[in-house]
């Protein structure tokens, strides 16, 4: 659905470790992409209150392997929804990891020329040639980027694409921006489109303490998607704090399936088991939640709840009293965020590009034939760090 450069480099959602943001000049000749941080990345700070004592779930449920068997009828509705929009919020933000994962295997295979020193400072002008599958579409893809270094290590990168219009007049479609202040992080992503009868952009920002790896971190931001032919349309709306052994989230979605429409918002605190996303797992956990779901079509009636739910990881079944779930104080004071409403994208200052070659530059041709097999098992290599399961569970309302 998503038109964005990872779609056409390859179709996937990847996420892999969290590598060290510190290069030197040998790197910046051969892989430099691999030095920046993941936003996906793992946390190593645990949250300020540890409940390690009181929670059971050894399991949990892992995002990349869920599927519609795991919540059967009787199960949390509550825990469900908040993995499926968990995973949702992960593949979001795992788009800069995919852009840098596959542009360091451009590097290292030969895609990107081996003259590039990309690290250099300087803005490169990039045409992607003869893409797997055919990507692009009906124009030539242009992206732009741009990698800083101070004494040594990066302190920003930058990057513009160009996927979307006709041949010969393409339009930005995406903008990546990594910035490094201390041992503060800022990672910026932007992508907006249309493909079909649909309609879609997000918009998320991680920032925190970085310094080899992710201190603390906060991914906030929005996302928005509709389909004119089918009169569909959702929004989301996230504010996530992620440790080592926990989230704290804030997150409201809504929108119309045909004849299906439906608002979940919760404010909930979790257990997370795992570190990299192919091994995230959500444990014990509670939610104030503030859910509606309605089919005027299906004749099973409407859903509804207001209240503040626990919930046992491992058996996915709500508690009989909520009060006993460790999370329960915390997530019961916590603030339900207002309903999600679509929110377009837009590229202002700084992160516009209008795809065309300033003067006094060259386009390079980063030509994909010239990695041969490599180049597309390098790739794949990416996809296989990340979310490659994108099933949506459907929960047990009734």
């Amino acid at each position: 659905m998503l038109l964005r450069v990872s779609k056409f480099l390859l179709a996937a959602a990847t996420v892999g470790l969290l590598a060290n943001c510190t290069s030197d000049d040998t790197v910046a000749t051969t892989n430099e992409f691999s030095s920046l941080p993941e936003v996906t990345g793992p946390v190593s700070q645990n949250a300020s209150s540890s409940f390690s004592s009181a929670l059971t779930a050894v399991t949990g449920v892992r995002l990349s392997t869920v599927d519609s068997t795991v919540f059967t009828a009787g199960k949390s509705v509550q825990m469900c929804e908040n993995v499926n929009l968990l995973k949702e919020v992960l593949r979001e933000a795992s788009n800069p990891d995919n852009i840098l994962c596959y542009m360091g295997k451009m590097k290292s295979t030969g895609v990107l020329p081996g003259t590039l020193n990309i690290a250099d400072g300087a803005e490169h002008y990039i045409k992607l040639i003869n893409l797997p599958g055919g990507g692009g579409g009906n124009t030539t893809p242009n992206i732009k980027f741009q990698i800083v270094k101070t004494a040594g290590a990066i302190s920003s990168f930058k990057m513009w694409s160009c996927f979307a219009g006709t041949s010969g007049s393409p339009v930005q479609s995406e903008y990546i921006s990594q910035a490094f202040s201390g041992t503060t992080a800022t990672v910026t992503s932007k992508y907006t489109g249309s493909e079909n009868t649909q309609s879609f952009g997000s918009s998320l920002t991680a920032t925190g303490t970085f310094d080899g790896g992710w201190t603390t971190k906060n991914i906030s931001g929005n996302r928005y998607w509709s389909d004119s032919g089918t009169s569909s349309s959702n929004s989301t709306t996230i504010n996530m704090d992620q440790f080592a052994d926990q989230l704290k989230m804030q997150i409201a979605q809504g929108g119309t399936y045909g004849t299906q429409t439906m608002s979940n918002r919760f404010y909930a605190e979790m257990q997370l088991l795992g570190t990299t996303v192919n091994t995230i797992a959500i444990g014990d956990g509670s939610a104030k939640a503030v859910m509606s779901w309605d089919d005027s079509g299906d004749g099973n009636g409407a859903f509804t709840n207001s209240a503040t739910v626990s919930w046992n990881g491992d058996t996915r079944l709500n508690l009989g009293t909520a009060s006993d779930g460790p999370f329960y104080a915390t997530a019961n004071a916590g603030t339900v965020p207002s309903a999600a409403s679509p929110t377009p994208v837009t590229f202002s200052g700084a992160e516009a590009w209008d795809c065309s070659l300033p003067g006094g530059q060259t386009w390079v041709e980063a030509d994909f034939d010239d990695g041969g097999t490599a180049i597309v098992t390098g790739m794949s290599e990416c996809d296989d760090k990340g979310l490659s399961n994108s099933n949506w569970v459907n929960c047990p309302y009734f």
